[in-house]
């Protein structure tokens, strides 16, 4: 046990002891911040393909319920058109971003 001790006293292996654990603390924290980022960046792709996959299934549902005789031919036109003029509106989420030029005028 006196080494143990006598180890522990020293001013240097004190201080490499306490550089250790800083880094490690870092290492950690820098890995939970990419854990979390990678969370956001997944919830964010996964709802974006929710989205798209919602308004095919929508279309879907309206041209089975067409054929099915549930909705009539106009009721199916009417709301098809509808729904292309409210995503007319509605900003492309999915477009790419135009390039901006020195003067922050699109190009």
């Amino acid at each position: 046990m006196p080494t143990l001790f006598a180890q522990a006293a020293d001013p240097a292996q004190s201080a490499r002891s306490t550089q250790l654990v800083v880094a490690i603390a870092a290492l950690i924290a820098a890995v939970m911040l990419l854990g979390l980022i990678i969370m956001i960046m997944r919830k964010r792709l996964l709802a974006r393909d929710a989205g798209a996959d919602a308004g095919r299934s929508f279309m879907e549902d309206l041209r089975r319920m067409r054929d099915r005789g549930e909705i009539t031919q106009e009721e199916f036109d009417a709301t098809r058109r509808r729904i292309i003029e409210r995503a007319k509106q509605r900003p492309d989420a999915d477009a790419p971003l135009r390039k901006r030029g020195p003067g922050g005028a699109s190009e």
